[in-house]
């Protein structure tokens, strides 16, 4: 019988177990956290030797550098990653009670769509490193590379949309901030305060974007 009891019990402690663990704030997180560590990778990249060699994207056999799949695998997680972020805010604003701070779910939100939809595109093709002195600067019309050749002008339509919900939710993390600053949690303030910086530093750290998207 203390076997069966056992057995009965186990389940439903890791069943409550896995309900505490994922939440919108623990998933936000943990997504937030991978984006933060890819970006130093991503930055690494250097454009496709064939972009170089036949004088554009347009004309290079992009698909056989040897670093194609990676940077398809980066740049897919990004996308991927914001498109979640952004679905657990819906989340959390449903679930919302009035008792725990929206900042810090804004600001990650904010720093994945910022990374994973925007900026890593960017790296991943090497654009950092070209526009940074680094190699050469030719013809990097975005509309021959990931992920446009992927969805297109959803993309490009993302992008500015996000620009745009980047300035929105920028207002009201730091009205929340401002209301809320003798309430908010220490660590919820440190969270959003952190996120919000990365965020910003990010633009500083992908000089010339705006020429390279409106190529």
């Amino acid at each position: 019988m203390y076997f069966l009891h056992q057995k009965q019990f186990k389940p439903s402690r890791l069943t409550e177990m896995l309900n505490m663990a994922i939440t919108p704030t623990s998933l936000q997180a943990i997504i937030s956290l991978l984006l933060l560590f890819l970006i130093p990778y991503a930055m690494s990249f250097t454009p496709y030797e064939g972009i170089y060699q036949n004088g554009g994207p347009w004309e290079a056999p992009l698909n056989l550098d040897p670093l194609y799949t990676t940077r398809a695998i980066l740049i897919a997680v990004g996308l991927l990653g914001s498109a979640i972020s952004s679905v657990l805010l819906i989340w959390k604003l449903k679930i919302f009670n009035g008792k725990t701070p929206l900042a810090p779910h804004f600001s990650m939100t904010l720093f994945s769509l910022a990374t994973g939809w925007i900026f890593l595109p960017y790296w991943v093709n090497g654009m950092y490193q070209a526009y940074s002195g680094n190699t050469l600067v030719v013809d990097f019309d975005p509309k021959a590379l990931m992920p446009y050749i992927w969805i297109g002008d959803i993309w490009t339509f993302g992008v500015v949309g996000i620009i745009l919900i980047i300035i929105l939710m920028l207002a009201l993390v730091l009205s929340e901030i401002i209301h809320d600053f003798r309430i908010i949690k220490r660590k919820d303030l440190i969270i959003t305060i952190f996120f919000l910086a990365i965020t910003l530093t990010l633009y500083l750290l992908s000089p010339n974007y705006g020429g390279w998207f409106i190529d």
